[in-house]
């Protein structure tokens, strides 16, 4: 159970990482805006990082008990902050380019082409830290017990609330600022809507 906790928290890092990142490089937009609204939309922020990292439980967490899942858990979970990390970039870049998160109007060819960008390659440090701390493989016995307990905070996460409606956009309005409205959507959330939208 060691890995799969330390490979969730490791994702609440980068995601957060990523979110902290966004701020301070498009700092300028945020200008004159209430730290309070910043923080809280850094807080509710979190929200939609578990709400991702929930839906990313989902092709392991009902087979944790088995030692074929235990042997590949770690490195599901680095590939996975890997393709976090290459959504994070693509989502920087045209946020630099259009002033808006992704959405239904990007272009593949000129997402394929910010990959490369220099500012929002920072997107990598989590990445690297990960695979630079990553030890020898410990394993960890998984009971049924645990394994409903896995099951259970993955589709916690997926829901974001514990109310009637599960977690949207309508909750990252916390602000007539707009900009900081989108402050609290990750990248990968942003992209899933735009992938939604286009359909």
């Amino acid at each position: 159970m060691r890995n799969w906790i330390r490979g969730n928290l490791f994702l609440i890092l980068a995601l957060f990482f990523q979110r902290l990142f966004f701020y301070l490089q498009f700092g300028p937009q945020f200008q004159g805006a209430p730290l309070s609204e910043v923080f809280w939309a850094l807080l509710v922020g979190l929200r939609f990082d578990l709400m991702v990292i929930g839906y990313c439980n989902v092709p392991v967490v009902f087979f944790l008990t088995t030692s074929r899942v235990q042997d590949y858990l770690r490195a599901y979970f680095l590939w996975l902050s890997l393709l976090l990390v290459v959504v994070g970039i693509m989502d920087h870049a045209y946020f630099s380019e259009t002033g808006d998160r992704l959405n239904q109007y990007f272009q593949w060819p000129d997402l394929m082409n910010v990959l490369i960008s220099a500012p929002a390659a920072i997107n990598v440090l989590p990445f690297l830290i990960y695979f630079y701390f990553k030890r020898e493989r410990v394993k960890s016995s998984f009971t049924w017990k645990k394994n409903l307990v896995a099951i259970f905070i993955a589709a916690l996460s997926m829901r974001g609330t514990l109310g009637q409606h599960h977690l949207d956009l309508r909750h990252a309005e916390i602000s007539t600022n707009p900009k900081i409205n989108i402050l609290a959507i990750n990248s990968a959330y942003a992209f899933d809507q735009a992938l939604r939208k286009r359909r």
